[in-house]
This record gives structure tokens, sequence and C-alpha cells, in this order.
């Protein structure tokens, strides 16, 4: 040390070092060696000249009295030191030269996508928060972190594996393979260059590989979806097939009329909602189970039948089933009973003339009940004078078109889905069941017939009476027209003359319709009124559960006619927000490469441990290593990076080294050694 750098330090600091010295220097003198007794937490004055062996101290549990005193400045009054074996110290010894192989920070590095993929498993069907909106943004964030981080990892492995197998004794193929390929693109590289294939090519290529398949799964890790909670508890009422038959008895006694307007009204406001699955007050539409194609007509088919498109099939009336409690959000589903008539008509016959035949002095068509199932349908079109006959008689030159139908009740089973208050049948099947409609012991009907057949020829007296007034000597009832076209095409309403006697005659002949049209919509036509006896109050839609009950009857002199709303138990779906969903497929993959890396990450470690030779493979630096056109040379210890350190300001060029020779030789060399340009007009060996 020279007198001005001692100059320089502080006094008291001075005379410590100066005795420190004293000591080396007689333990030098007795063969103990040069030796510094600085404690490994102290730092270095002026560093340590190179090829020093550098002892460590480390707290001493027990007194010592032999080896040199430690100096004040480097003592604890409650903590002795001593030195540590050579042996016990971290780095390679190699002669008398002690390197550090502590493991840079990628090698401790555990990659945190295990972690996150699992906290991506415990969040999958939970409601969102800010904790899990948190981890989705890490999740979205690791496909930009995680390709760094792999290729620092991988990288560092392939090297460590290099450099291992170098000291052990490898071909250069393989140290090559291992050392160079750093990325995807390095690794085809040697690859191609190698032009082979074998098993650590295609190893080291799939390990890449792996580097976005990683990054891609883990951006893949979490998604949302809406958040459905369901429920089972609650109820629905609707009405009851009981109800029909008791209203019918009520209706014979109070009149037809009261029925009038709302038919009319639902006839001439038919064509906006034929197709729909609901009414318009908002109830629920049945269809015809016959218009179904996996129906099987005439037989007993009592499976479920799936109805995929509401808007194609017929439905069996232009009401619907009230229904009361709906839901007000979510979906909902359950089932309910209920019931139509089914028609069945012959193919139409037409006559002229006077056939025998009567119809009422008010209408134009009738529906004759005969006896048991069947009933009669004819309809009138009177002559060009458009004038009917006397009394009750066909005019001789009238033409009358008439079938022989036969009327059946058919119990159905419908499976109704609706979003908030929209529904429709999804499923329906024919339920098993005899006495659809049962009249009790009540006295309302008169004749001595089965419930059914008395509750149909009532509908077949009003049905006829419901639209008419007096008798249209220049049109066909309003019914006829429907059957012809349920848009009214041939109906004119906005007639206004002064005189019937100049009004456009509108006759109908429903013989033009097909058969199975004409029974679907007279089908339709006798249910629409079925529904109609319902009342007006309850068709104008809006019953609360409240309401229901007073339109259920109790009758303490007729038990037989009372009757309850019926009740089903529903199973609804409503949106509650959004909530996690974890990808388990990308969520593995995330795990399993993640799993990989702490692997490369621990072999890279242990191999770090294990391997003496300092890593000098594919760095500037060793090519200046023993190279004699470079003066400027380092200790052989010194691994790639800490003799670029070393060397970071010697000026080099790849050049030629033997300018004055005929031919050339390329070589690394410091331009100190006068290296020249290397030019394509020279020859070189």
């Amino acid at each position: 040390m020279s007198d001005a750098t001692f100059n320089a330090i502080p006094p008291e600091t001075a005379s410590i070092i100066s005795a420190y010295i004293s000591q080396a220097e007689s333990h030098e003198s007795e063969g103990q060696g040069p030796e510094a007794v600085i404690p490994s937490h102290a730092p270095l004055i002026n560093g340590t000249p190179a090829g020093s062996p550098v002892s460590v101290l480390r707290p001493s549990t027990q007194s010592s009295n032999h080896g040199p005193e430690i100096p004040p400045v480097f003592r604890s009054d409650s903590v002795h030191y001593e030195q540590i074996p050579q042996q016990e110290q971290g780095g390679r010894r190699l002669g008398n030269f002690t390197t550090n192989t502590s493991t840079p920070d990628s090698d401790n590095h555990t990659p945190e996508k295990p972690v996150i993929a699992c906290l991506a498993l415990s969040l999958n069907n939970r409601p969102t928060s800010k904790y899990g909106n948190d981890i989705r943004a890490i999740t979205l964030f690791l496909p930009t972190v995680f390709p760094v981080v792999y290729a620092a990892i991988l990288g560092k492995m392939l090297r460590r594996i290099g450099v291992y197998k170098a000291e052990r004794s490898a071909t250069i193929g393989t140290i090559e393979r291992l050392i160079g390929c750093q990325s995807i693109f390095s690794a085809f590289e040697r690859q191609l260059a190698f032009r082979r294939v074998d098993l650590l090519g295609v190893t080291i290529l799939l390990a890449w590989l792996l580097s976005p398949v990683g990054g891609q799964s883990s951006l893949r890790l979490l998604s949302t979806k809406p958040r459905l909670v369901e429920s089972n508890d609650g109820i629905v009422t609707y009405y009851p097939i009981e109800g029909y038959i008791r209203n019918m008895q009520l209706a014979v006694s109070w009149g037809w009329f009261l029925n009038a307007p709302l038919y009319t009204t639902a006839l001439i406001t038919a064509g906006s909602y034929l197709n729909s699955s609901m009414d318009m007050a908002g109830y629920v539409r049945i269809p015809r189970l016959a218009s179904l194609p996996t129906y099987t007509p005439g037989g007993r088919d009592f499976e479920w039948h799936q109805i995929s498109d509401p808007t194609s099939v017929d439905y069996s009336s232009l009401f619907g089933i009230p229904v009361a409690g709906l839901p007000e959000k979510g979906n909902t589903s359950f089932t309910m009973a209920s019931h139509y008539w089914s028609i069945d008509c012959d193919k139409m016959n037409v006559r002229v003339g006077r056939t025998g035949s009567t119809l009422g002095s008010n209408t134009t068509f009738q529906m004759l009940y005969t006896n048991g199932s069947m009933f009669e349908f004819a309809s009138v079109m009177y002559p060009p004078s458009g004038k009917p006959g006397e009394g009750e008689d066909l005019d001789p030159g009238s033409q009358i078109s008439e079938t022989l139908c036969l009327k059946k009740p058919v119990a159905i089973e419908s499976k109704v889905a609706c979003e908030a208050h929209a529904c429709g049948v999804q499923e329906m099947r024919m339920l098993n069941r005899t006495n659809i409609l049962q009249a009790g012991n009540s006295s309302s009907f008169t004749i001595d017939v089965p419930p059914e057949d008395a509750a149909f020829q009532e509908i077949s007296k009003g049905l006829t009476l419901a639209t008419a007034g007096s008798r249209n000597i220049a049109s066909s009832d309003i019914v006829e027209h429907w059957l012809l076209d349920p848009n009214l095409g041939s109906y004119d309403m906005d007639v206004n003359l002064d005189s019937l006697d100049s009004a456009p005659l509108q006759w109908v002949d429903l013989s033009k319709v097909s058969t199975a049209v004409f029974n679907q919509r007279l089908e339709m036509a006798i249910n629409t009124y079925w529904d109609v006896t319902l009342g007006v109050t309850l068709r104008k839609g809006n019953i609360t559960k409240d309401r229901a009950r007073h339109f259920e009857l109790h009758s303490e002199t007729d038990p037989s006619l009372s009757y309850t709303w019926n009740t089903t138990s529903i199973h609804n779906v409503q949106h509650a927000g959004e909530q996690y969903v974890c990808h388990v497929w990308f969520a593995i993959i995330t795990i399993v490469i993640s799993l990989f890396l702490v692997a490369a990450a621990l072999v890279a470690l242990v191999l770090g441990i294990l391997t003496k030779a300092p890593d000098t493979l594919g760095y500037v630096s060793t090519s200046a290593r023993d190279n004699p056109y470079v003066t400027t040379q380092v200790a052989s210890h010194l691994d790639g990076l800490e003799a670029a350190r070393v060397l970071r300001n010697v000026r080099v060029r790849i050049g030629d080294v033997h300018m004055a020779a005929e031919v050339g030789h390329v070589a690394f060399a410091s331009m100190d050694t006068g290296p020249g340009k290397v030019s394509r007009k020279r020859q070189y060996d």
C-alpha cells in the first residue's frame, strides 16, 4: 500500500490495519501464509488481489486462544469469530483460486403460475368480487411475463446441463445444442444445421414450444358467465278443467249474449296472434297434439312430444289457459293439465235446392248435435238474389255445404317454459284420463245425457248465435268467413250503405277448404268459444293469485259445482350477476408447464452446485481466452460473464492477423496486435 493511499485512511482505521498487517506478516514468517481474517460481511478495502485466498469469519461458539486476534473493529463484545475452513466455504476452489458459485435469482425463482392456476380453480362458479377480479387481471398479465420467465429458466437449465456434460466429456454437437438453444428459433436453427433428428433435438424443441402454450393457457384460465340462481319452492295456479263445465252450467242460466262480444273480438283480431304461443291476455296457448309431426294419430300415444318451434304448430284455441303467480324475473318452467275439443269431420258435401235441412231464423250455419259423439255442420250459400226462403226452410236455389263430424274431449299435460311472463309450451303429451268433463249431480242440465255431450250441445247452440243479429240477406256469418280465411280477407267489414238491398254479396263456399284445414279451423273456433265461457273479466288478463280466488266457486247447495284453481310447483332460474368460470383443461396445462419450470429451476440449481468448471461456453470473452492474438489475458477460473467484465474495455476485431502473408488467416484478435480487415479479394486458409 502506498504512503499516499495509507495517509488517506482515517488515523483510527489506519492503526488497526497496520496492526493487522503486522500480525499477518508474523503468521507468514511462521509458515502459515498470508490470510485475511476479515468477516464475510465486512467491506474489502481496495479489493482483494487476484490469486489471494480469502478466509471468511463466522461467529464462534467457543472461545479460542489460538490464531491471530481479531481487530476490535471487526469484533463484538458478545460474539467471537473463527475462520471457516476452505472446504466449508462457498465457491469452487481451482488451485489457489476460489470462484463464486452463488445461483442467480433465476435459479431460485419459483414460477407463480401454479399458484395462480390453483386460485383460478378455487374461483370456479363463485360470484364475481374484487379479489377475483384481481386474480383475473393477473391471468391477463401472465402471457406477457411468462415467456420471459420461461426463457430465463429453461435457458439457464440448458446451459447448466451443457457445462455439466462438457466437464464430464461430451461431443461438440451435444454441447452446441444445449448451450446454443436459448430460444425457439435458435433451437430450430441448430436442428437444421446439424441435419439430423434425434431425441435430444426433439426434446429441446418440444420444451421451447411449451412456452407459447403456457402463455395462451394462462390467458384462458378465467372467464365470466351469467350467474343463475335456481329455485324450486315457488308455485303458480292455473284454471282447472272442472271450471269449464261449471261455467257452462251457469252460462245456460245467464245466457250466451254475454260472451258474444268477446268471441267476435277474438275472431276479428286472430290474425295478429294466430301462431303466437300466448293469447292477447298473456295466457299460455295449448297446441293441437295432432299437429305435431311426432304424434301418431288415432293411437293411444301417451309419450312426450317436443315442440321445437312454437310458431310452426297449430293451436287448439285462440285463447290460452289462465295462469297466475308467475315470477316477475327469470326463466320459469312448470307442468299443467288442460283439455280441448278434438274435431274430426268428413269431407264436405255440397247440395243445391231444398234438402230438408233447416236453419235458425238468425243464422247462416248450424251445428246440430245428433247423438253420442257426432254432430252435423252445415253452411248455406243463398242464391244470387241473396234472399232466403220463407221461414226456416231453405230456398230451392240455395247451396248448402254439410258434413258429419266427430267430437272428443282430449286431456293434455304440457311442459311450459317462461321467460319472465313470456311463455310457451315446450313439450306435451296426452293424459290417459276418462270422464274429463264432470258435471256432478247438478240439475242445471235438464237433458239426460253424459256431461260432456250436454256441454257440447250447449256449445253448438250458442256458437251459431254468438255473432248473429238479424239475419243478413247479403253475407255469410263472420264465423264462416273466418273458417274460410282466419285473416278475414273475404269479409268486408267497412261496408257503409244506405240500404241493404244494394249491399254486395259476401257468401262463402266452405267446400273449397280442404278437409284437414277445415277440421283444424273448426276445432279452433269451437275451443275458442268454449274458452269464452270463462267470462270477460277472466279473459282480460292481469290475474294475480289473490284475484284468482274470486274466480273459484264454492257452492253450499250443490257441492259438486265447487272448484278451486290448480296449483303446480315451478322451477325458476334468475340472473344474479356474473360468476367466474375456470377452464379446467387450461388450468391443468398451466399447472403442468409451471411444474416443469419448477423442476427445470431445481435441475439448474443442483447442476450449478455439482459443476466445478467455470461456465465459459457461448461467451465472446471465451474467444479471448488463451488466444495468442489477444494480449490481455484473464484468469482461467473466471466464467464467461466475469471474464467479459474484466475485458470489457479491450477492443477486438475478427480480422486478418497475417496481413503480410500471401494467404491470410482470420482470427479473433485485439486491436493492439494490428489485425487487418477481412477482404473478399484475399485468400484465407
